[in-house]
């Protein structure tokens, strides 16, 4: 790829249309009328950057990020938006036009499954990024770590992200070694593997922007997100009031002008990403064929794959307190983003180009993963998925690399190791039914809706993990879900027989969602029954502090932690945690 020269762009665009000339096909911009001059904008996408087509390869090649999202700062210190788009914010795009062969290449990856063999293209590899909160061993405050290791946008918040593995016991023994150099390097911490902070307040040092990218990044692009926040739910509302509240604010907007908006984001993320197939081509490049990247976005965009979500809750408990009794308060907050919101299914690859195309001129986000679900409000304007269920994450400044993949994202970490692997077991098995679907030249919607409605559905997502969140997994529309999951768990367990032990052990742990949970961790230790956060939560409403919940909670995940690894050693990994794990309800 040609190097790419500066370009200033300093207004907001009103219109874009692609122009055929002697060097191939250009963006054509006009900007707005009134605050600058009416302005024409040319340029090969080669060096400017936009999102274009390549016409010698028919690629869409390259996208930066628009006008509105590249912040300039003036004279005075504030921050704007519009100005220089360099190097730096290019993403070169792996996807290629439609791959004939990705039916073919699905079938092969279905086969050896079947077959208990190496699978080709380097597909199904595991990859993951865990995030935690850094909580004072002593006082449960939240810690502000050095500049070097701040993430995202608190200061107090950790990032160890895991390159991909073939085989996901090694991938759980490389998580396994980040838990234990982890505890090793911070000393006096507690690091947090949960969905939202368990104690300390929203104005603790931990909980402000970082002072590493946030003042240049995080800040401007927070502020612009502000459009697209919905203080409407009224339980959302009533629970940032109470959180507000106890921690000295009249409610939530006083909090958000005292510490600005990463107060609203108690929500720390996991993201686990499968691999897509790399198919490389005669120039040494490496296309992945979007056909299965829709296939599975969708598929983890569904009703079904709110089970995910639920096997992942883990925050009981917020800046020390229970104000709602929720299982998981980043499933509650979360919503109060549009991005965050269901959106609707991606179906094929020209969908996917369109969403890209047009969610990059409009502006609606800057990178490409954030554009393939666009949800909206009735009388809003689409928003891109920020916190969405599924990215298709296939950009790169090298296209030699292999790192197309689909990222789901919407689950928080777990301090329970058996429900992060079993969170991880299940979108594998999810993505496995999603190339049966390409195989057999159907989208997965089409191809499972008969038997799995929910397969078919995504609507009704929100609506099913707040029940589930309120009520637990045996209020009826959560039980009707699980059932139907259980019963396309149970024929892929049949129908791919290399994988039934895999597939045997998420069925244990989604049933054991249903499974009055042990009393305190002690006991969750030798017999781990029920959800964790119900057992957090049972404890905290007995009298136990949030902070000796806390401790109990990172000393019971990190015991698990060494005995997990043990049983990681051999291939019969799921073999060994079932016959360590089950019990009865199972």
């Amino acid at each position: 790829m040609a190097a790419m020269a500066h370009t200033q762009i300093t207004g907001h665009i009103s219109s874009a249309k692609y122009v055929d000339t002697d060097t191939g096909r250009v963006l054509t911009l006009r900007l707005l009328k009134g605050l600058f001059p009416s302005l024409t904008f040319m340029g090969n996408v080669q060096k400017t950057g936009l999102l274009g087509m390549n016409r010698q390869t028919g690629n869409y090649e390259v996208f930066v990020r628009h006008p509105r999202w590249v912040p300039a700062v003036q004279a005075d210190g504030s921050i704007t938006y519009g100005g220089l788009q360099t190097e730096e914010h290019i993403m070169h795009l792996l996807g290629r036009e439609y791959h004939e062969g990705a039916r073919t290449i699905a079938a092969e990856v279905l086969d050896s499954l079947k077959r208990g063999q190496e699978i080709p293209y380097g597909a199904l590899t595991i990859g993951k990024e865990q995030e935690s909160v850094a909580h004072d061993a002593k006082t449960g405050s939240i810690v502000q770590l050095p500049s070097n290791e701040q993430v995202e946008l608190q200061s107090g918040v950790h990032e160890d992200a895991l390159l991909p593995f073939a085989e996901l016991r090694h991938a759980t023994n490389a998580r396994i070694d980040q838990l234990i150099k982890r505890a090793e390097a911070h000393p006096g911490m507690y690091m947090m593997d949960t969905s939202v902070p368990l104690t300390g307040s929203p104005n603790d040092n931990g909980m402000q922007l970082n002072n590493g990218d946030g003042s240049s990044y995080i800040l401007p692009w927070s502020q612009r997100v502000k459009e697209h926040l919905i203080f409407s739910d009224r339980k959302a509302v009533n629970i940032l009031n109470a959180i507000a509240r106890q921690h000295g604010h009249t409610g939530y907007m006083e909090l958000i002008q005292r510490n600005g908006m990463q107060a609203l984001w108690p929500a720390i993320a996991c993201q686990t990403s499968i691999g897509l197939p790399h198919v490389q081509s005669a120039d040494g490049t490496y296309g992945v064929p979007l056909e299965i990247a829709v296939a599975t976005a969708d598929m983890f965009n569904t009703n079904l794959d709110a089970i995910a979500e639920m096997l992942m809750a883990s925050g009981p408990l917020v800046f020390g307190s229970a104000p709602a009794h929720l299982r998981d308060y980043r499933m509650q907050l979360r919503y109060t983003l549009t991005g965050a919101l269901p959106a609707p299914f991606i179906r094929d690859e020209s969908t996917l180009k369109k969403r890209w195309e047009s969610g990059g001129i409009s502006g609606l986000i800057f990178t490409l993963d954030r554009l393939s679900f666009q949800s909206r409000l009735p009388g809003r304007l689409p928003h891109a998925m920020s916190y969405g269920s599924a990215k298709i994450r296939i950009e790169t400044k090298d296209p030699h690399m292999h790192i197309g993949r689909i990222e789901n994202t919407i689950a928080g970490a777990s301090p329970s190791l058996l429900d992060e692997i079993a969170h991880d077991a299940f979108i594998y098995l999810l993505t496995v039914a999603a190339y049966e679907s390409v195989a057999n030249g159907a989208s997965p919607r089409t191809y499972f809706g008969d038997r799995f409605k929910n397969l078919s559905r995504w609507r009704q997502r929100r609506k099913l993990t707040a029940a589930f969140n309120m009520h637990g997994a045996n209020d009826e529309p959560v039980d009707s879900l699980i059932r139907e999951c259980l019963a396309l768990l149970r024929r892929l367990r049949d129908t791919y027989p290399p994988l039934s032990a895999m597939a045997t052990f998420v069925i244990a742990r989604v049933r054991n969602m249903q499974t009055p949970p042990a009393r305190n961790l002690r006991e969750y230790r030798d017999s781990p029954r029920g959800p964790i956060s119900e057992v957090m939560l049972a404890m905290y409403d007995r009298g136990v502090t949030p902070l000796e919940i806390m401790k109990e909670t990172y000393d019971y995940q990190h015991d698990l932690a060494k005995e997990i690894r043990q049983l990681a050693a051999t291939p019969a990994f799921f073999d060994q945690l079932n016959a360590r794990f089950a019990h009865p309800a199972s």
